[in-house]
């Protein structure tokens, strides 16, 4: 899918470094806890790490929108 993407955006495009820093920070944020009362708890302890990777990430450009060709997005999907 990101092949149809100008080669030079392919890289920021197909990592998954983010997600997997996310999850990263899940896991160890549940083994500190270790075990949690019931679901309710651990929902609450992944939306408060879902929030801040939130606000961090909303203040990164990765990649500009504006520079996106529209028909590329629209080849892509």
């Amino acid at each position: 899918m990101f092949f149809s993407f100008p080669k030079e955006r392919w890289k920021k495009i197909r990592s998954t470094n983010g997600l997997e820093r996310f999850h990263g920070e899940i896991k160890r944020r549940t083994r500190s806890v270790g075990a949690f009362p019931d679901r309710a708890s651990a929902m609450r302890l992944i939306v408060a790490v879902a929030i801040r990777a939130t606000r961090t990430w909303k203040t990164r450009r990765y990649i500009g929108a504006f520079r996106i060709k529209p028909e590329a997005i629209q080849q892509a999907a």
